[in-house]
């Protein structure tokens, strides 16, 4: 049998509003004919993350159109502020000039570009505080 290490960092994971999940999952549905098996809602998943040992966690969540940024990065302080042991990227649009003051330990963006065509290099992390050794 094999062993777990004693720290689990999950640093695979995405997490949204209930709302927007619900219709990412509809979408995913409709546009892709993909049926999500497993719908954890972002309690629900940091909780089940916990229950199989994940001490930390780092997500993201993307800003798929323009004008949810802001919402987004706001809701992911909430988060941030809601659970210990949580890291996240802040979501970002290909289309905006980012706007929002990186407050709360914000201080760098990710750029996402899964649903664009043009390449993206940038992947620059977001930190609330140095992640803990391993």
């Amino acid at each position: 049998m094999v062993k777990l290490p004693e720290k689990i960092i999950d640093f695979h994971v995405h997490l949204f509003p209930d709302k927007l999940f619900d219709a990412i999952w509809d979408s995913f549905v409709k546009n892709y004919n993909w049926n999500i098996i497993h719908r954890y809602y972002y309690k629900e998943c940091i909780a089940r993350l916990r229950q199989s040992g994940v001490g930390t966690v780092v997500y993201s969540n993307y800003a798929h159109r323009a004008g949810i940024a802001e919402g987004l990065n706001r809701w992911n302080v909430k988060i941030l502020e809601e659970y210990e042991g949580l890291y996240c990227f802040a979501a970002y649009h290909r289309t905006i000039i980012m706007r929002w003051k990186w407050q709360k330990g914000f201080s760098k963006i990710r750029r996402y570009s899964g649903s664009s065509s043009i390449p993206c290099p940038e992947f620059l992390s977001i930190r609330r505080a140095s992640l803990p050794p391993v």
